[in-house]
């Protein structure tokens, strides 16, 4: 009977442990790609198939134009099983909520259960959806085996095509690579990037289709559906570099590098401003509107402070350093206190998914569907 019990016990705290598992798989993996931020990346997963988790979570999402090329020895052990995801997680994989959607999201320190440790969240997530694309930051940047910064982009072709932006020169590494120094803040599509290295140098990964053009100071990169507004703050974008572009042919063989570097000036970064036929019209509209209605604003005489106001909201960055930046979002002042949820809408809601900080309770709607996790 005790036995009974226990087996019992025990695979209901393992089916936990799986649903949990694949909900956070379903936020950042999408027609099979897998976005950012995320941890233990090694710059090797940024591009559809190419990241070993989705091998494991595409058995069950599916979802990408491309059949896996090479499928993990490991998705035996998954085929063999009985288990398999909520419908609520397969939705949230699908991406089927109302968008565009903004979540603030934390992760806890890898050694949460020591004293000291749990006091606060490691990492804060903005994560932001829009109809073609979707885009995540953390506050902190990239360092280590976590890139903080990665935008996928809808591709009928390949499924997703990325953007992703870093400090430093190393173009293997892309996803991961930083300088140190680093402060983010991201207000829906709206991003800044400050770093206080008055020559740092930065990176920005894209593919090959992707058409660039400079209007006024403005860099506009177009993809297949989504558009980006690369504002320069203090600095210089030096083209395509073909060095770097050699470095990364073998495993990136229809993406490219675009370097940059600082132009000596106390702090240098840049803004960036998304935009999709949904909310901005077309191309040219998109261009139009954000050299006639965006404006980046800098006083570094005030400890470093840039703001950028898009065509339909605001972002705005007082650099810290090693600290936790000072972030106005679209204005009202962002406490760092109300961002320990580890899922959570930007707007209040609990929906398409809610976790709070300490908590053991999972809430998941999406597609139709809702599931909540029964542990406690």
């Amino acid at each position: 009977m005790w036995i009974g019990l226990l087996d019992r016990e025990v695979k209901s705290l393992a089916k936990s442990a799986l649903d949990w598992f694949f909900t956070e798989g379903a936020l950042k993996y999408w027609r099979g790609g897998f976005g950012g931020p995320s941890k233990r990346d090694y710059s090797q997963g940024n591009c559809v198939w190419c990241s070993l988790a989705t091998h494991e979570l595409g058995l069950y999402f599916g979802d990408s134009p491309l059949a896996d090329p090479k499928p993990d020895a490991d998705e035996v052990h998954l085929i063999t099983s009985s288990y398999r995801p909520p419908l609520a997680v397969i939705a949230l994989a699908h991406k089927e909520f109302k968008k565009p959607l903004e979540l603030l999201n934390s992760k806890p320190t890898y050694e949460n259960w020591k004293l000291g440790k749990d006091a606060a969240p490691q990492f804060y997530e903005t994560l932001y959806f829009g109809n073609t694309f979707q885009l995540g930051t953390l506050v902190q940047g990239s360092g280590g085996d976590w890139n903080g910064f990665k935008m996928m982009a809808f591709n009928t072709k390949r499924g997703v095509d990325y953007f992703i932006a870093a400090t430093g020169t190393d173009s293997t590494s892309i996803s991961t690579s930083s300088i140190g120094g680093d402060n983010v803040a991201q207000y829906r599509n709206l991003v800044i990037w400050l770093n206080n290295k008055p020559l740092a140098p930065f990176q920005f990964f894209l593919p090959k289709s992707a058409l660039i053009e400079t209007r006024l100071g403005v860099t506009f990169i177009s993809y297949e559906k989504t558009w980006v507004a690369l504002t320069p703050i203090n600095l210089h974008l030096e083209g395509i570099n073909l060095t770097a572009n050699k470095k990364i042919q073998s495993r990136y063989p229809d993406d490219q590098i675009l370097t940059a570097a600082g132009t000596g000036r106390t702090l240098t970064g840049f803004a960036i401003e998304v935009g999709e036929q949904q909310t901005y019209g077309s191309w040219e509209q998109f261009q139009q509107s954000v050299v006639k209605k965006s404006r980046l604003t800098l006083n570094s005489s005030n400890n470093g402070v840039a703001e950028y106001q898009g065509v339909f909201g605001q972002v705005k960055l007082q650099y810290q350093g090693n600290k936790l930046p000072k972030v106005w979002r679209n204005g009202h002042y962002h406490d760092w206190r109300d961002h320990f949820a580890l899922y959570q809408s930007a707007d209040g809601n609990k929906t398409p998914i809610y976790s709070g900080w300490k908590s053991s309770k999972l809430k998941i709607e999406a597609g139709g569907y809702k599931f909540q996790s029964q542990s406690e």
